[in-house]
């Protein structure tokens, strides 16, 4: 989330197939920057990442609406543009037990939602254990929600994250802070501007 709407996603979606198991299995990737905001609102890259599956990636695929999936199946990948939604994203991270150092594995996760059509639960670090889901890494859960301001996504998303029940949960209670007490009213947007 970045005040006065700057976005971190230039252009189009550049999405390379490499070949992470040695046999040709196509593995999408996105381009993706990790940008820390300065106290005087300037941005410093810390990270260029190319990998889905990060806390970094959720809200960016919550806002993507093209079926990348599919036209990576199809082969038709370098044809296909990316159409994004414009709103903010925001993402929680629902950690376990003694994370990041020794997580606990096995606790129960009760109250998952069937989030409303601008939120959804992305499975990280969980099993399927006896017909239960549980946990099974450090990340366990994050719930990504979109809101047309910084303040309605992060509303939507410790609400959704508040239902949700294991032993040991924690997550952090200030994402989205900075952007709000800048801007309450910003639109900031995951999305490619229509110039890039």
């Amino acid at each position: 989330v970045l005040p006065g709407g700057r976005n971190l996603i230039g252009g189009k979606v550049r999405a390379w197939n490499t070949c992470g198991s040695g046999v040709g299995s196509p593995i999408l990737r996105l381009p993706l920057r990790r940008p820390m905001i300065k106290p005087d609102g300037s941005l410093k890259m810390l990270q260029f990442n190319c990998r889905i599956g990060g806390s970094e990636t959720m809200p960016i695929m919550l806002c993507l609406k093209s079926d990348l999936v599919n036209a990576l199946i199809d082969g038709r990948l370098d044809k296909t543009e990316a159409d994004w939604d414009r709103r903010v994203a925001l993402v929680v991270v629902l950690a376990a037990h003694n994370y990041p150092e020794t997580p606990r594995k096995g606790d129960v996760i009760l109250g998952l939602p069937r989030p409303p059509d601008d939120a959804q639960v992305f499975h990280s670090g969980t099993a399927l254990r006896d017909g239960q889901v549980v946990t099974a890494g450090g990340r366990v859960l994050y719930v990504s929600a979109l809101g047309d301001t910084v303040k309605s996504a992060q509303k939507c998303a410790y609400e959704i994250a508040d239902d949700i029940r294991f032993d040991g949960i924690q997550f952090r209670r200030d994402i989205g802070h900075r952007a709000i007490r800048r801007s309450p009213a910003t639109l900031c947007s995951c999305a490619p501007s229509p110039t890039a």
